[in-house]
């Protein structure tokens, strides 16, 4: 239910978790709707399992829930070294539920940004649908608009990892020549209520790695390739293991034929992609200087 979080206790003898456990069932108080509203603003079906208390005097709060607009679930688990009313009358602070739903919100919508790339890359539209990064109240131009160039929709890759590291975004374009015949983009976003007329989101920083696209690229592609034959880390089907092995000697030989970009993504409530005067969409690129 929109604006509620329903809270399950994990072992119902113990007498601290099935007090706080019927506490939060009640569900009626303003109070409790505060504190679990913000997990729900942007999620569905959120559920908060109370594990405990541990043998060493904790307990484990477990979260998982979905985004409104998809089945992706999260998860989150947060350790509290407090037991019976200490316990009961922590859970009960706004402030607790707005940080750690800040914290778990911010993975997330890294993950939603990501996602919606790939999606719209799929489906043939990024190239129209991404804009480049510009000034003032200047009005953007998309990604084709300004390079002469579409994604193709069948040569389109993530390369990550299972923890999730790696390459967002791995893309052959066309008319190729010119270069570049590959771009990767590094997403990253941002969630608000609502952006300015001429804003330009303004994600998480890159990291070191990051501002080097090409030797990042290289670096996870060989990677995928030299374990491949062992845990597979990277998830590689047989036919991904001898396009990038391709594309390993492809590069190599021409480092011209990369552009990496940032894509700073703006999303709303519902983490859908929000939009102004100057942006189609808020999927703002702009190109990283490769690092020699």
């Amino acid at each position: 239910m929109r604006g509620r979080a329903t809270i399950k206790v994990v072992n119902s003898k113990n007498v601290n978790n099935y007090e706080i456990a019927k506490l939060f069932d009640l569900q009626n108080t303003k109070q409790i709707k505060a504190v679990t509203y913000i997990f729900t603003q942007h999620l569905k079906n959120a559920t908060i399992h109370i594990i405990g208390p541990l043998p060493n005097g904790t307990s484990v709060l477990r979260i998982t829930a979905k985004p409104l607009s998809g089945e992706k679930i999260l998860k989150a688990h947060v350790e509290i070294n407090l037991t019976g009313d200490e316990l009961n009358k922590f859970l009960l602070k706004q402030e607790f539920y707005d940080a750690l739903a800040i914290t778990k919100l911010n993975q997330f919508t890294g993950y939603m940004g990501e996602q919606i790339l790939m999606d719209y890359a799929l489906n043939g539209i990024l190239h129209n649908k991404a804009y480049m990064k510009t000034l003032g109240k200047i009005k953007a131009k998309t990604f084709h608009e300004a390079t002469g160039k579409t994604i193709k929709s069948n040569r389109v890759w993530a390369i990550q990892n299972r923890s999730g590291h790696g390459i967002d975004f791995l893309a052959e374009v066309e008319p190729f020549p010119p270069e570049p015949k590959y771009i990767t983009i590094d997403a990253k976003s941002t969630l608000r209520g609502k952006y300015g007329d001429y804003a330009t989101p303004r994600g998480p920083s890159l990291g070191d790695k990051q501002e080097s696209p090409v030797n990042n690229l290289l670096y996870h592609l060989r990677k995928a390739i030299r374990k491949y034959a062992t845990d597979n880390p990277y998830n590689l089907s047989k036919k991904e293991f001898y396009d990038f092995e391709q594309l390993i000697n492809y590069i190599s030989l021409n480092r011209k034929l990369v552009d990496g970009y940032v894509a700073n993504i703006g999303l709303t409530k519902g983490f859908n992609v929000a939009k102004n005067s100057k942006y189609g969409e808020l999927i703002v690129l702009e190109k990283i200087k490769e690092k020699t």
